[in-house]
């Protein structure tokens, strides 16, 4: 945007007075009636400024503006000092506003091959067309399997995609394929990707086939993200870019610096559709969608921290940036696209193919802040890492009791014996950048040799 605009909306906008009055923030109705309406805070700013004062100490930060749009493209956001936000407050220049941006997305069609000005890493030419994608879909019978695969392998992979509402839609695409958008069909493509690599993990890895359908099912991913302008963000783009992450994963080296950079454009276009603030400060999104969105904000936080951990860098995302809250233990038979409002979440006694993910965000977000220790240039005094090795033993704490440390002998589920496996590590890397002892450091190398006595007496009982 043009710095002249800029800062005469600055001017504007720090000419406006700060008693303006509640009536003057538009109120929207609930997400079944929204397309164009912009989706704003239920507090003004004006109140949240006065509280502010009264309380007399630093507040969070106000939420921002976001927008749903009737094209298909999903959400947007803006933080608070963007133009935009202060455009939200002038109904006129925001309905304007609107109609401009509307004509120029409709403009655009997935179906033509795309002529972007942008860096070609983001926008290669590419001579596919929805046609050649549809045709490289294998025969029904074929794909139920794998989607079945998929939504049955909890545990591997994220509980990014609510079943019931995936398999309506499902349903649809054979009915009329040809009017998916190009990114459901390239999430379509990806479920079958991460399909076939996990029955390639835990069946036959010697399969001569399975190389060539992960090599396809991969490039019409990628084929189907370019031709829907994935860039633009919208509904499915965040769960297909996870998923051809996770594809990727199982191939690449660990040291493989392209899936971090992959990452940071997950990261990117999640927070550009307000991914990283709280569902609930926004009205117009509805109880089903605010749920999903912290799912997947919970498995993209969870993937940077561990490609960063790989890659021995800095994390892209920090805590204070973000204040969406975790997901509900919840079965997708909970809750749909028609909820109104969400059930309690179950005890963590039962399991859920949310509740590991649950639990690895409270272990993550710890280390997140180990990782940052780490890295960091700077020393940091004694009593701050005994204060982040406490709050590691408070995150071991409130694991469910199905992933507390015990053997894997006498565990059922491989993933009860990794998050105690990952608290170990992050205590282990706390414990390196003090030349102290810590409390923690003794037990920690105690649970990290046990650890190894039940995986030897398991490969050698296969």
């Amino acid at each position: 945007m043009p710095t002249a605009h800029l800062q005469d909306v600055s001017e504007h906008s720090s000419q406006a007075s700060p008693t303006a009055s509640p009536q003057s923030v538009p109120t929207t109705p609930l997400a079944s009636s929204v397309d164009k309406d912009a989706l704003v805070p239920a507090q003004s700013h004006a109140s949240m400024s006065r509280s502010r004062d009264r309380a007399g100490s630093p507040a969070p930060s106000e939420p921002g503006s976001m927008r749903l749009h009737s094209h298909g493209v999903g959400a947007s956001y803006v933080g608070s000092v963007h133009w935009a936000a202060v455009l939200d407050s002038i109904s006129e220049l925001r309905d304007h506003y609107e109609e401009e941006e509307e004509a120029r997305m409709l403009a655009t069609s997935d179906h033509v091959l795309l002529q972007s000005p942008g860096p070609r890493l983001l926008y290669e030419p590419i001579q596919a067309t929805k046609a050649h994608l549809l045709a490289s879909i294998p025969a029904r019978p074929v794909v139920d399997r794998m989607v079945a695969r998929y939504f049955n392998a909890e545990g591997v992979v994220p509980a990014i995609l609510h079943s019931g509402h995936f398999l309506r839609e499902y349903e649809k695409f054979w009915q009329e394929p040809a009017a998916m958008s190009c990114i459901w069909i390239g999430l379509l493509f990806s479920v079958m990707c991460v399909a076939t690599l996990y029955q390639q993990s835990i069946e036959d890895p010697a399969d001569p086939e399975t190389p060539e359908r992960v090599r396809v099912f991969r490039e019409q991913t990628l084929h189907s993200l370019i031709l829907g302008q994935y860039t633009r963000g919208g509904e499915y783009v965040l769960e297909t870019m996870i998923n051809y992450l996770i594809c990727e994963s199982f191939i690449a080296q660990d040291t493989e610096i392209g899936l971090w950079l992959v990452q940071g454009i997950i990261v990117q276009l999640a927070m550009s559709q307000g991914y990283h603030r709280e569902p609930e400060k926004f009205p117009s999104i509805s109880p089903f969608a605010g749920e999903m969105r912290r799912r997947v904000w919970a498995i993209i936080v969870q993937m940077d921290l561990r490609l960063s951990s790989q890659l021995a860098l800095p994390c892209v995302l920090k805590l204070q940036q973000y204040d969406t809250a975790e997901p509900r233990n919840l079965l997708d038979t909970d809750f749909d696209d028609t909820t109104v409002e969400l059930p309690p979440s179950r005890p963590e006694t039962e399991v859920t193919p949310v509740l590991y993910s649950l639990a690895k965000s409270r272990v993550d977000k710890m280390m997140g802040l180990v990782n940052d220790v780490v890295n960091d240039t700077q020393e940091h005094p004694y009593t701050e890492i005994m204060e982040l090795d406490r709050k590691l033993q408070e995150a071991e704490a409130s694991l469910p009791p199905i992933f507390r440390w015990q053997p894997l002998s006498q565990s059922f589920m491989v993933a009860s014996s990794l998050l105690p496996l990952l608290h170990t590590r992050a205590d282990c890397l706390t414990a390196r950048t003090s030349r102290r002892p810590i409390p923690s450091r003794a037990t920690n190398t105690h649970v990290a040799l046990a650890s190894r006595r039940p995986s030897r007496s398991w490969s050698s009982s296969r």
